[in-house]
């Protein structure tokens, strides 16, 4: 684009400057002009004046020159000039002006000659091509320091009193750089938010801060924690122009508001002092806020190991202790219970996680290790530590002692055995051989005392003169008053651990006043229980499995299904001395997961995989699947070597990669079940492969 006006007055012109040293710059920032950044001039401004045909053009949107020049076919008086001028922001400095040049003065005379320069305020004329100095042309990339200048401007011009001849006279510049300076910091005018929080624990905390500035505006912030600033600076949304090279003066707002995010996972849990920094344009100049109190908790505690103390002995009391707890306040303990085998396999819940510190060793523990699970909470979550099953009362290979063991056998002890009979008195349900139980008999181990009577433990009976009462909340038999006499001895146990799959065969003998009890029905129930609690499952209703019919001996046997976790309930009734009497007893099954898988190979190489594809049987498994663990066993003791869930439906696979067998050798690998404490089944353990390794 090109522009043509007639006689303008005369522009007043410094035709040589004075050279200066450039200023101190606080901070600098760039604008971009008639390039390919930026196709326009932007905010440079064109004026002419003078003789008639001078010309200021625009055709950067095509590639082309910013441009002022005059017709180089007729002469041009003193004092005719064209120009583009760029003025400083307030506030700013222009310093340093870059561009892509091409500078034509072929007109000049004695006492007249034509000139294209750059020039500014602070410099006078900076530099330039002047016939008369022996330039008719310059062409190609510079940069001149303007110092600190308000304005500055491409130029051309005439001088003389001759004026300047016809020629060619040109000022075109492309690609134009221009760098200000900057020395005021923003002004931070308010906070708020979540960072500002002393009691929250969220990881991500949000702040929202107002500033405002003078000279090229605000740019970003960055957060300053305990005095030092972290991370990056943070973009705040200042507009498409808000770039530290833009195309404008003023790139960014003077004014503004913003909200930025802290991930306190940048910062070390605990206390610290929180702040931010606020950036103008330039990136150096800041402000820091004022610094308000904030609390860092995104990680669980750290915790040693924790110990246990006391007898390894069934119905004594084991502690545990957690050491070396570090979190943040407040911090909670809690305490989880499990059992393994003498050499660490088939480990499984025991107790789950409470307040109480302390464990009453049940039956079920005899002959096995128990390890103490502290879980130790605080605003970050939850760390757990798993006391050593070679340490404290379960060194040197200890596992958990008998009940009677080491304990006073006298005939009235626990220990003892009143009738003779090589029961001790505590699994004899009938300590003096009396015929009346001992839950009935107030002298449990005198035969004298009272007079003969049978209602073994577990067992409940209802008819004239006597009492009823369901399973409690634990599932264990019920206590009873009756004295109808009527019983049904289970042989053997009253609670069997199984594995899942195996149908169970039960005899029992029904007796009526010591004499045996032909014909009778006996209906069958169950009712599924929490295996790892030892509970009677919320809500679970009583299912009836089958009947069984007593021989002229009394005796039934009755083959229990397959199932879950359960108590088998049996129900009886008969007629005693004309009158109806009904009795229970129950029997508990404690049933193991099932596993059964493959290796997809025997033999491989260190380097090769081998995978584990398989399943697990023992009731519906939770939506996530249940946890499985890949294990090997080193010397007495198994370790895990890859871990995973089953699907919904219970199937597994599981991948390890030997990378460390130097020599040829075997290891022996199984898959064990991690089950939920809510889980209808106990944990199970697949069966015993051996893998051969080749180097």
């Amino acid at each position: 684009m090109r522009h043509r006006r007639s006689l303008i007055p005369l522009l007043p012109l410094l035709v040589a400057g004075l050279l200066s040293p450039s200023a101190a710059q606080a901070g600098t920032y760039e604008a971009r002009y008639c390039g390919p950044t930026n196709p326009t001039v932007g905010e440079w401004a064109s004026s002419w004046g003078g003789s008639p045909y001078t010309y200021v053009g625009n055709n950067c949107n095509n590639g082309g020159y910013m441009s002022s020049s005059f017709d180089p076919a007729v002469p041009h008086a003193e004092g005719t000039f064209a120009q583009w001028r760029l003025a400083a922001a307030a506030d700013t400095k222009i310093v340093r002006v870059e561009s892509y040049r091409d500078w034509r003065a072929n007109s000049n005379q004695a006492f007249g000659d034509a000139h294209t320069i750059i020039h500014s305020d602070a410099r006078g004329r900076i530099d330039g091509c002047t016939a008369l100095m022996g330039c008719s042309g310059v062409t190609g990339s510079a940069a001149w320091d303007t110092g600190e200048s308000d304005w500055v401007s491409f130029l051309t011009h005439c001088t003389g009193a001759n004026g300047c001849p016809a020629g060619v006279v040109e000022n075109n510049q492309r690609d134009i750089r221009v760098t200000l300076s900057d020395d005021i910091a923003p002004t931070v005018t308010g906070t708020n938010g979540t960072l500002m929080s002393a009691t929250t624990s969220a990881r991500n905390r949000s702040l929202t801060f107002s500033a405002t500035d003078r000279g090229g505006g605000i740019y970003g912030v960055r957060f300053v924690i305990d005095g030092q600033e972290l991370g990056s600076l943070l973009d705040i949304g200042g507009g498409g122009t808000c770039a530290p090279s833009s195309t404008r003066r003023v790139p960014c707002p003077l004014s503004h508001t913003a909200s930025a995010t802290l991930d306190t996972a940048t910062v070390p849990d605990g206390d610290h002092t929180a702040a931010i920094k606020v950036f103008d344009i330039t990136r150096t100049n800041g402000t820091i806020s004022g610094a308000w109190p904030i609390r860092v908790d995104n990680l669980p505690p750290t915790q040693g190991e924790p110990t246990i103390a006391g007898t390894p002995r069934v119905g004594d009391t084991l502690t545990c202790t957690a050491n070396a707890v570090n979190g943040q306040a407040p911090t909670s303990i809690a305490y989880s219970w499990q059992i393994a085998n003498a050499d660490g396999s088939r480990l499984s819940t025991l107790a789950p996680a409470s307040s109480s510190a302390q464990l009453t060793v049940p039956e079920t523990a005899t002959g096995k290790k128990i390890i103490c699970v502290a879980h130790a909470t605080d605003g970050g979550g939850t760390s757990r530590a798993s006391s050593s099953m070679t340490a404290g009362p379960f060194a040197d290979g200890a596992t958990v002692r008998p009940y009677c063991d080491g304990r006073p056998t006298a005939a009235t002890d626990p220990c003892g055995d009143a009738d003779g009979d090589r029961i001790p008195n505590r699994e004899d349900e009938d300590d003096d051989n009396d015929g009346t139980p001992d839950a009935s008999d107030p002298a449990p181990t005198d035969a004298s005392v009272p007079a003969k009577n049978s209602n073994p433990a577990g067992t409940t009976t209802t008819g004239p003169g006597s009492t009823s009462s369901g399973p409690s909340s634990s599932g264990q038999p019920p206590t009873t008053g009756a004295t109808s006499g009527l019983v049904l001895q289970i042989k053997g146990s009253r609670t069997r651990s199984v594995r899942f799959g195996r149908r169970i065969a039960t005899v029992a003998t029904l007796t009526a006043e010591d004499k045996p009890l032909a014909d009778a029905v006996v209906r069958i129930y169950d009712q599924a229980i929490i295996p790892a609690r030892l509970t009677v499952r919320a809500g679970a209703p009583e299912r009836e499995i089958g009947r069984a019919v007593t021989d002229s001996a009394g005796r039934m046997r009755f083959l229990i299904p397959t199932g879950v976790s359960r108590d088998v309930i049996f129900r009886y009734a008969a007629q005693i001395d004309g009158k109806a009497v009904t009795g229970t007893s129950r029997l508990r099954l404690l049933v193991r997961a099932k596993l059964t898988d493959r290796p997809n190979r025997s033999t491989l190489r260190n380097g090769q995989s081998v995978t584990f594809t398989g399943s697990m049987h023992g009731g519906r498994q939770p939506n996530n699947g249940t946890r499985v663990l890949l294990q090997a066993r080193r010397g007495n003791t198994w370790v895990t070597a890859a871990s995973g869930r089953t699907t919904s439906n219970g199937r597994y696979r599981l991948r390890y990669r030997f990378t460390r067998t130097t020599r040829a050798r075997s290891y022996q690998m199984r898959v064990v079940s991690r089950p939920t404490s809510n889980a209808p089944y106990l944990a199970g353990a697949s069966k015993i492969r051996t893998i051969k390794v080749t180097r």
